[in-house]
């Protein structure tokens, strides 16, 4: 139960990064103005990718670990996915949303 969990809520984690991504470079394309002050902005589109590259490789390490009934996964590995997850979709989502404000 807990695999089939976690592999659902890495999916799920994967879908919201990606559409947040999405709405974000849909927002960029209808932008009419180009400002030129958008370092804060990208970077906090570098830090989500960042962030959900390390996330994703730790997400598949732990799922592949799951397969192994010897193995220990530490409890402190599993919070760090899930707080790597939460701060690169707040990540995304924040470029996201600063895109849309600036058209």
């Amino acid at each position: 139960v807990a695999l089939g969990i976690g592999a659902f809520a890495t999916l799920c984690y994967c879908i919201a990064f990606m559409l947040a991504f999405y709405a974000g470079m849909k927002y960029k394309m209808k932008c009419k103005t180009k400002e030129k002050k958008q370092c804060c902005r990208d970077g906090l589109l570098i830090a989500a990718w960042v962030i959900f590259c390390l996330t994703s490789i730790n997400n598949l390490i732990i799922l592949i670990l799951a397969f192994d009934e010897e193995a220990r996964i530490y409890p402190e590995v599993a919070l760090c996915a899930v707080i790597g997850s939460i701060a690169a979709w707040l990540f995304v989502f924040g470029w996201a949303e600063m895109t849309r404000r600036s058209g």
